[in-house]
């Protein structure tokens, strides 16, 4: 007889190898069908226009003048055209003008373009200016390097104070001198009354204006007594004594100087 001995394996010790094979087993099919499908291939690079000589995304642009920054443009592409001076901006994020450092205006846009040999900067669609004491709005806006001016050929909205002045002509707004000139038919609106008129001048600065031509005004009466209560009128100042005493003893000489003289009787008998 023979008697066969077989030595067996401990519990825990088969749990544990079972557990590390089925571990490899599955790691292992994991990474021959999983990874595979994980792996996009790369997109394709956008086809640039035959007319376009550079074009980069996501920019930041300066302008610099007599060695100063004037301007500066964030935006989402730049496009430099190849047989043309024309920079093409689109996507824009801000647009700032500056006057020695100092931020005179930041604009938004849908799109800007520069003619790189004139300077020149033009700005479409939807159309938004905002400077320390006014707000404009428009479809197409230019800037003229040579007049450090913004320029608006079209129908242009301001609102600037407590009024809101429609422009239907051409208007243009000089930074520096914080001007704003418009011809061609223009609305200014305030607190429910409203004048017209041919042109107008602004002074942004001092919040004051000029208005030329016929001006057709439609005020509101109510709306004026209630801005008399937050708004003292003028005081007029009393009139002199002596002035009031000259123009007495006028009126005098002129009532004097009105009466008939009173004819006497003529006698009996006499010859005239």
């Amino acid at each position: 007889m023979t008697i066969g001995i077989r030595k067996t394996m401990p519990r825990d010790v088969l749990w544990a190898t079972a557990a590390a094979v089925l571990l490899i087993a599955g790691g292992l099919g994991w990474f021959l069908h999983a990874r595979p499908h994980t792996v996009r291939p790369a997109s394709p690079m956008p086809k640039v226009p035959s007319d376009i000589q550079v074009r980069l995304g996501k920019v930041r642009l300066q302008g610099i003048s007599g060695g100063k920054i004037i301007w500066e443009v964030e935006a989402d592409s730049f496009d430099y055209a190849k047989s043309r001076p024309i920079l093409t901006i689109s996507g824009l994020k801000k647009v700032v003008l500056l006057n020695n450092g100092k931020e005179e205006l930041s604009m938004t846009a849908g799109v800007l373009e520069q003619n790189t040999m004139t300077g020149r900067i033009t700005v479409s669609g939807d159309v938004n200016v905002t400077g320390p004491s006014l707000r404009m709005r428009t479809s197409f806006a230019a800037w003229d390097p040579r007049r450090e001016a913004l320029q608006f050929p079209g129908r242009l909205t301001v609102r600037f104070g407590d009024y809101t002045l429609t422009c239907e002509g051409a208007t243009q707004f000089d930074v520096v001198a914080s001007l704003l000139t418009s011809t061609g038919g223009v609305t200014l609106a305030a607190s429910g009354s409203t004048l017209r008129a041919q042109a107008i001048r602004v002074n942004v600065a001092a919040q004051s204006f000029e208005m030329d031509g016929p001006v057709v005004a439609d005020l509101s009466v109510a709306d004026m007594q209630t801005w008399l209560i937050d708004h003292k009128p003028p005081i007029i100042p009393a009139i002199p004594a002596s002035v009031k005493e000259r123009y007495r003893d006028y009126c005098a000489k002129k009532e004097r100087a009105g009466r008939p003289t009173p004819r006497l009787p003529r006698a009996k008998g006499a010859r005239p």
